[in-house]
């Protein structure tokens, strides 16, 4: 006997706005960090050997960050679209 599919669309859509909040957390938390170290990332404020790899970590974690906030794009994509999904057939499936 199979137990039926159910998804409280309610949590799904808290959830969802969970996810776009805090993308936008990150995505405004990595703009921040990208104006104010740019004058130190660019040699402008900062020449030494030192800073060379500052830059380096940075732009390693910067696209780092910014992969992880495009895996969070997706998931909330996902869940957006299984959240119409479950409305247009009622809330149960199975």
């Amino acid at each position: 006997m199979s137990t039926p599919l159910h998804m409280d669309v309610e949590a799904a859509r808290m959830a969802q706005s969970a996810m776009n909040s805090a993308w936008e957390r990150m995505d405004n938390a990595i703009t921040a960090l990208e104006n104010s170290t740019d004058g130190i990332r660019n040699q402008r404020e900062w020449i030494s050997p030192s800073q060379l790899e500052f830059k380096w970590v940075y732009e390693s974690w910067r696209s780092n960050a910014k992969s992880q906030i495009e895996q969070l794009a997706v998931l909330r994509e996902i869940l957006g679209k299984e959240i119409l999904e479950w409305e247009s057939a009622g809330g149960i499936l199975g």
